[in-house]
C-alpha cells in the first residue's frame, strides 16, 4: 500500500516536472519571438535614423552651398561697389 502511494507521489512529481519543462519550452519560444520582434524594431529604427541622417546631410549641404554662394555674391558686390567708389 505504501509503495503504491509512493509510486503515485513519484508519478505526480514527474508529471509536475514534465509540465514545468513544457512550460519552460513555451516560455522560451515566446522569448525567442520577443527577441526577434525587438531585433526587427531595432533594425527599423536604425533604417529610420539612417534616412534622417541622409536627409539632414542633404539639407545641410544645400544650406551650406546657398550660404557660400551668397557670401561670394556679396563679396563680389562689395568689390564692384568699392571699384566704382575709388
Amino acid at each position: 500500500m505504501e509503495q503504491e502511494k509512493f509510486q503515485e507521489h513519484v508519478l505526480k512529481e514527474l508529471s509536475d516536472i514534465k509540465g514545468l519543462f513544457i512550460k519552460n519550452e513555451e516560455d522560451h519560444g515566446k522569448l525567442d519571438s520577443k527577441i526577434e520582434s525587438v531585433r526587427t524594431e531595432v533594425e527599423s529604427v536604425r533604417t529610420e535614423v539612417e534616412s534622417v541622417r541622409t536627409e539632414l546631410h542633404k539639407s545641410l549641404n544645400t544650406h551650406l552651398r546657398w550660404s557660400i554662394g551668397t557670401m561670394i555674391s556679396l563679396t563680389a558686390l562689395v568689390f564692384i561697389i568699392a571699384k566704382f567708389l575709388t
